[in-house]
């Protein structure tokens, strides 16, 4: 089996939604009720949209929930949602070999020390 990534998630999501193929091709998601659009609306066909960032997953996993961040790191929707491996930004298929691992980790502490020496 391949591995789901967060635009073919995004696609599946929208089906739910929706109900079928066809009715996702029309779907009204660029004006919703609130005079808001869907953020997955450019990605719903699967193209043409461009590669959707999971942080765009994560966005509507936070208005899923109310803006409330807590609820989205505490959700317990994985049995029913598509997107729920996805919620907090991160994707679950991608590993970091050590090495990037620890480069980055460096990065990170260089970073830090500039910070605060910035901040005396």
């Amino acid at each position: 089996m391949t591995k789901l990534t967060p635009l073919k998630a995004i696609r599946i999501h929208c089906k739910e939604c929706v109900g079928t193929s066809a009715e996702v091709k029309i779907c009204g998601g660029d004006k919703l009720q609130d005079g808001t659009a869907c953020v997955f609306y450019k990605y719903r066909l699967g193209k043409g949209g461009g590669k959707p960032s999971v942080k765009t997953i994560k966005a509507f996993c936070r208005q899923c929930m109310g803006g409330n961040k807590a609820m989205v790191d505490m959700c317990f929707s994985n049995v029913t949602c598509i997107l729920h491996y996805f919620r907090l930004g991160k994707n679950p298929n991608v590993t970091l070999s050590e090495e990037r691992l620890t480069a980055l980790k460096e990065n990170l502490k260089k970073i830090r020390r500039q910070n605060d020496r910035k901040k005396t």
